[in-house]
């Protein structure tokens, strides 16, 4: 495997030896720097499509993301054609047919689809839209709007972090005023715009507001006593305001615009502080808020504990349920009702079922994770497996999602864009699991939920393909031959057709979750597996060359690839071989 290194002595050579090395390096550098520069432009390699693949595409220059249904111009992949491709509409398959409309592959007529399946909003909802002149009311006119891509200059999306226009809203007077496109579902570009307001102009309340300059805090709590003076401000640059609010300090008037209307923002003058406590929980405030007015009015949760557990999973609560886990010594984890129903039962139950859901994933990818996390995947001790779990009727947490039609929230759950997926390992489910998931989602005949739930298992498949290829340390024969990972897919025939769709799903995603930062291909040079590294440098030479490797020899021989390497590793525990050529 290479020449042997035969020691030589003398400061000299050893001196010699480094500046060449350096030399080396410098060169690879090099290397590296003029590929990624001859590369940087992405749309230069033109995407290679599957069988199967999720794509945007646009039929005809009349409906170029611009129709009342993204269904026509959202679809999968039937089959690859030489410079085109045969796609089934979703709408093909909502009808109860298959049938497909070729595209070209040339231009920018189709491009992945890495978004999730549905939205928050709907069609016809209000909304508020961040614009050029602020936050403007707006109505959405339609879901997916990709045609704003070109309109608006921007580069066709190829990677799971390219942005792909959401929305476009228009007035409320549909022929007045201009449109707005959001290309993030998020609050910093679409937020609802409430249709009801808890109070009302002339209102007396109390809100919280940092208090105006050269005003003592000293001598003033940080809730300020005031009064309503106007509901819904909209058209303000920086943020949209539900209550604009006047107060008297020291004898002078102030105004207060308040962003948010929950109760740790803006309560009631004299409310109850028990009442308070309920509102804060269905709206699903902080655990911070919570601590606060337990703390601050003295309530003993404990006299009405199995409420305000109630009151937090009726919400699916995440802030409540993990102020009652952390602060409340109530064992959530370990809640079950006379069906059989544990937390993640009751909670699937929820209208709020999507709200936790996203939360719990934002939560989980904190770094360092916050001790009061609620650990949904905790298996220690007593605690058991909630998302296998089955009520007396059988059904996992999943199960009652798909009964219950909630396509949002099961898109929410499997959606490798929201941390909870991972921290539940869905992406690691169980082959029981999966199939009772499988026939769920068969039986709500709802070809959303079959269309995540297929785009859920082609990528957990290939997920777990990267993460086998990377830790195993078996032979490759054995590698070879599990079959539970499919992995006995990468020798025969097509075996060159699933190394590039490895290949081109670790490149897609890489860097976009921390699960994927790695590269799992090193290990085919690490473990020896000599088959599987002429497989996938033929798939994407780029997965191998110019990386660095650590390689452990099985015999000291005092053997190295690169023999002016021999003096870095003298006095260490083993061989090494680094800087594999390529």
């Amino acid at each position: 495997m290479g020449k042997k290194s035969k020691k030589k002595g003398g400061k000299a050579d050893k001196a010699a030896r480094r500046e060449r090395l350096q030399e080396r390096r410098e060169q690879q550098l090099e290397e590296v720097d003029h590929d990624n520069n001859q590369g940087s432009n992405t749309d230069i390699v033109p995407r290679q499509y599957f069988k199967g693949d999720r794509v945007w595409f646009y039929p005809n220059e009349d409906m170029w993301g611009e129709g009342d249904n993204p269904n026509n111009y959202r679809g999968i992949v039937k089959s690859v054609q030489d410079g085109s491709l045969d796609i089934i509409p979703l709408q093909s398959k909502i009808d109860g047919h298959s049938l497909s409309v070729r595209i070209s592959l040339d231009g920018d007529s189709v491009f992945p689809d890495f978004c999730d399946m549905t939205l928050r909003f709907d069609m016809e909802d209000r909304v508020l839209c961040s614009y050029d002149v602020g936050w403007v009311p707006r109505r959405i006119k339609y879901l997916w709007p990709i045609g704003e891509i070109k309109i608006q200059g921007h580069r066709i999306p190829r990677s799971p972090n390219d942005s792909v226009p959401r929305y476009k809203c228009w007035e409320y007077d549909a022929h007045a005023g201009d449109s707005v496109a959001a290309p993030h579902d998020d609050d910093n570009c679409i937020k609802k715009h409430p249709s009801s307001f808890r109070f009302d102009a002339g209102d007396r309340v109390i809100f919280k507001c940092q208090l105006p300059s050269g005003v003592d805090s000293q001598h003033m709590s940080s809730w300020i006593p005031g009064i309503v003076e106007s509901v819904d401000i909209t058209g303000m640059a920086q943020f949209y305001a539900m209550y604009k609010c006047t107060a008297e300090i020291d004898g002078d008037q102030y105004s207060y615009f308040i962003t948010k209307d929950d109760d740790a923002c803006i309560a009631k003058e004299d409310a109850d502080p028990r009442e308070r406590l309920f509102d804060a929980i269905g709206q699903d405030c902080s655990r911070n808020h919570l601590m606060y007015l337990v703390d601050h009015f003295d309530i003993d949760v404990t006299l009405f504990r199995n409420l305000v557990v109630s009151k937090a999973i009726e919400y699916a609560s995440y802030q409540a349920l993990c102020w009652l886990q952390h602060d409340c010594n109530v064992d959530i984890l370990q809640i079950k009702d006379e069906l059989g129903n544990n937390v993640l039962h009751k909670i699937a139950s929820s209208e709020h079922t999507t709200r936790f859901i996203k939360e719990a994933g934002s939560v989980s990818k904190l770094h360092p994770t916050p001790e009061w996390a609620l650990d949904l995947s905790d298996l220690s001790d007593h605690n058991e497996d909630l998302m296998n779990t089955r009520n007396n009727d059988d059904e996992t947490w999943f199960m009652v999602l798909v009964k219950r039609g909630d396509v949002k929230a099961l898109d929410a759950i499997l959606s490798p864009h929201y941390g909870i997926a991972w921290d539940l390992g869905y992406f690691s489910m169980d082959e029981e699991g999966l199939s009772s998931l499988e026939k769920s989602v068969k039986e709500s005949n709802d070809v959303i939920m079959q269309c995540t739930f297929d785009s859920f298992v082609e990528f957990s498949t290939l997920y777990k393909q990267c993460m086998e290829i990377r830790r195993f340390g078996g032979t490759e024969k054995e590698l070879l031959e599990n079959r539970r990972l499919s992995m006995h897919l990468l020798q025969g025939e097509d075996a060159l057709v699933h190394a590039k769709r490895l290949a081109r799903f670790f490149n897609d995603w890489q860097g976009c979750t921390r699960q994927l930062e790695r590269n799992p291909f090193t290990n085919l040079v690490v473990s020896g597996y000599s088959s599987l590294f002429e497989l996938f440098f033929q798939a994407d030479e780029s997965l191998l060359v110019h990386n660095k490797y650590y390689l452990s020899s099985h015999q000291d021989g005092k053997e190295f690839i690169q023999p002016e390497l021999a003096s870095d590793v003298e006095g260490s525990t083993g061989e090494y071989l680094r800087g594999v050529d390529n």
